[in-house]
C-alpha cells in the first residue's frame, strides 16, 4: 500500500479506510471471513448517516421558515415594508440558522465518504475473487499469479546477490598460480641497539640475488 491516508469520522468514530480495505496476500482465507463484517459495518454506517442527514434538512428548512416567519412579525409590528430577499438575507446570518447549516453540511460531508467507503468495500470484494480464483489457478495448473511473480522477481534477484557474493569470495586462477617470495630482509633494522645495525654491501646484495 501507498502512504495515502483516508479517514472517515462519525458520530465521534474516526476509522482509516486505507487500512480498513487492505489485503493480507499471505492470509486471504481470513480476508475472505472478515470481509462481509466489515462491508455490513460500512454499509450500516451510510444508511444511518443518509438518515441523519434527511432528517437534520427537514429541521432546518422548518427553522428556516420559523426565523422568516420571526423577521416578518417584528417587520410589521415595527411598521417597516421588508421584501422576500431582505427576509431571505436576514434568515441566513441568524445564529441558529447558520449553526443549523453547519452541521447539515457536516452530515452531508460524511454521507459522501461514506458511499465511498461503501463502494470501496463491494470493489475489494470483488479484488479478493479474483484474486482467490488466480491462486486457485495457480494450485491447480502452475499459472503464474501477480503474488507469484513478485516472488519469483525477489528470488531471482537473491540469487543473483548470493552469486555475486560468491564469486567475491572465491580467489581468481591468477592470484592461486602466482608464487609470492617472502619480503627481502637485506634493509631491515635489527631488533637489538641501533649501534649493532650494520649497512649492507654491494657484494651483499649481489650474493643474495644470485642465491634468488
Amino acid at each position: 500500500m501507498s502512504d495515502w491516508k483516508f479517514s472517515v469520522e462519525f458520530e465521534g468514530k474516526e476509522r482509516e479506510l486505507n487500512k480498513e480495505l487492505s489485503i493480507d496476500l499471505d492470509d486471504l482465507v481470513m480476508e475472505l471471513a472478515r470481509q462481509p463484517a466489515e462491508y455490513s459495518y460500512w454499509l450500516a454506517m451510510r444508511a444511518n448517516a443518509h438518515n441523519l442527514y434527511e432528517e437534520k434538512k427537514s429541521a432546518h428548512s422548518f427553522l428556516e421558515e420559523e426565523v422568516a416567519a420571526r423577521f416578518r412579525e417584528q417587520a410589521v409590528y415595527q411598521g417597516i415594508k421588508r421584501t422576500v430577499k431582505e427576509v431571505d438575507q436576514l434568515v441566513a446570518v441568524d445564529g441558529s440558522v447558520k449553526s443549523s447549516s453547519k452541521e447539515l453540511l457536516e452530515l452531508s460531508r460524511a454521507k459522501t465518504y461514506l458511499d465511498v467507503a461503501v463502494k470501496s468495500f463491494e470493489q475489494r470484494m470483488q479484488a479478493l475473487v479474483s484474486i482467490s480464483k488466480m491462486e486457485m489457478y495457480q494450485m491447480e495448473f502452475g499459472f503464474k499469479t501477480p503474488r507469484s511473480l513478485r516472488e519469483d522477481k525477489k528470488d531471482r534477484r537473491r540469487n543473483v546477490a548470493n552469486e555475486e557474493r560468491s564469486k567475491a569470495e572465491i580467489p581468481s586462477t591468477a592470484s592461486l598460480g602466482k608464487k609470492t617470495s617472502p619480503p627481502s630482509t637485506m634493509l631491515r633494522r635489527p631488533r637489538s641497539s641501533p649501534a649493532a645495525f650494520e649497512m649492507p654491501t654491494m657484494d651483499d646484495f649481489m650474493k643474495e640475488l644470485e642465491e634468488k
